[in-house]
């Protein structure tokens, strides 16, 4: 389990709504699935390839159709996930502010990427409810800056990769 996950598991009980921005093969959700009390998940992807870049390499992620089409099939009759092929700053729009109780970032990790999902869903949790994301170390200098620049003045907790914020705030 994942230590954002973890982290909401162990402080609350009630039903969730949340979201997980970057699905990839659906393994992360389906821990989540499995780990929470959770009403309702939502799985943003636009299983789109897009250029990476990490400390040592640029490489490009292959996620298409037939990826998203797996997914697709493994939360088959599953009532409480709703997948969202579109980019994530899209799906963002369709939600009111103070929707979800928790968004985990997992997408693009691009410095710029990171930012715009920082920004768009920040506004969609819930006052007291978590915002935060995986792949939070050096390897990863997008994810690092954009966290440490927009989230700068706030309490950053962070276990394994994972890196999250309870909202104490209106705005960034």
């Amino acid at each position: 389990m994942r230590g954002m996950v973890k982290f909401i598991k162990g402080t609350t009980n009630k039903p969730l709504k949340g979201a997980e921005i970057g699905v990839w093969k659906g393994e992360h959700a389906t821990g989540m699935l499995n780990s929470l009390e959770l009403e309702e998940l939502f799985l943003v992807d636009p299983y789109e390839p897009y250029k990476l870049l990490c400390k040592e390499t640029e490489k490009t992620i292959q996620t298409n159709d037939n990826m998203f089409n797996i997914v697709k099939d493994k939360f088959a009759g599953e009532d409480r996930v709703t997948l969202m092929k579109m980019r994530s700053i899209d799906a963002a729009e369709k939600f009111n502010d103070q929707s979800f109780d928790f968004v985990y970032i997992d997408g693009n990790h691009n410095y710029e990427a990171v930012k715009e999902d920082i920004k768009a869903w920040y506004p969609k949790v819930v006052m007291g409810g978590v915002l935060g994301g995986h792949d939070y170390y050096h390897e990863w200098e997008g994810v690092v800056s954009a966290v440490n620049e927009l989230l700068l003045d706030m309490k950053l907790y962070i276990e394994g990769l994972d890196w999250w914020i309870i909202k104490d705030k209106e705005t960034l």
